[in-house]
Parts: C-alpha cells; structure tokens; sequence
C-alpha cells in the first residue's frame, strides 16, 4: 500500500535529516554512523594511474617521459591533469617498483621486460605463494581459523 503524501514527505524529511546527521536508521530504531569517506592522496592517485597505463600498455616499453611530457606523444601531465611535481615524485616511486629506470637530465623511461625477467618474476611469486600456503596450514587452527 502506497503512503500518503503527506506521510511521504515526512518520511522524506526523518531520512534526510538522518543523512545530514551522517547517521543511518536500520529500521530496527539502531542509528549506526556511516562509513567514512575514504580519501586518496594525489600521489596514489598518479602513481595508480600511470602504472595502469603501463601495464595496459597505453605506455609501452621505451616511452621517454622528460618533465611530464611523453617524447613525440604529446604531455601525460597534461592528459592526467597534474603538474610536473606531483608526476615527477609518482615516477620516482615507480621507480623503486622498477617499472621505470630514470637517468639525470633525461627523464623517465618506461623499462623493458624480457621473457627471462617475467619468468624469473613468476618463480618468485609461485615460491612467495607456497610459502604462504604452509605457514597458512601451519598456523592454522580451530580457535583461529
């Protein structure tokens, strides 16, 4: 059965009011905060993105990045809408990743991976995840489970 308008615009008026108290009602009469805004800094933000960009390959290997522009293809900068600082630490922190090398005066450049770094990679990670798997069994327990 529909609610009368009048009613509605009350019941309208109780769950704004409830919103602009950043509380929610469960309808059992138990207010619950809501959950908080969760905030990203820019830097996570560029650094998110621009490894996306590589491992989608928007950026492929050997892209030249000098100042935040992409050599011969225009300004990432510009395409991510942040200035040169921001984009400049976010290199430096793909760097420590090793997804960029930067050289003095030249820039960052997208690095290169052969078959022999990729395969080494995934020994590394399969003996990461077989290491985890044992201790998981081993530490594992009916009060911890």
């Amino acid at each position: 059965m529909p609610l009368p308008s009048a009613e509605l615009s009350s019941a309208m008026r109780v769950l704004l009011r409830s919103w602009l108290n950043d509380q929610i009602d469960d309808g059992l009469g138990v207010r619950r905060p809501r959950k908080p805004i969760v905030r990203h800094s820019l830097h996570d933000a560029i650094v998110s993105r621009v490894r996306d960009m590589v491992i989608e390959g928007t950026l492929s290997s050997g892209t030249h990045i000098h100042e935040g522009k992409l050599v011969h293809e225009g300004k990432l900068g510009q395409d991510l809408g942040v200035s040169r600082t921001p984009l400049r630490e976010a290199l430096k922190y793909l760097a420590s990743e090793e997804l960029f090398e930067l050289a003095p005066c030249r820039g960052a450049m997208v690095r290169s991976f052969s078959a022999k770094n990729v395969g080494d990679s995934l020994i590394v990670l399969a003996n990461l995840e077989d290491l985890a798997g044992r201790l998981a069994c081993v530490r594992a327990s009916d009060d911890n489970p």
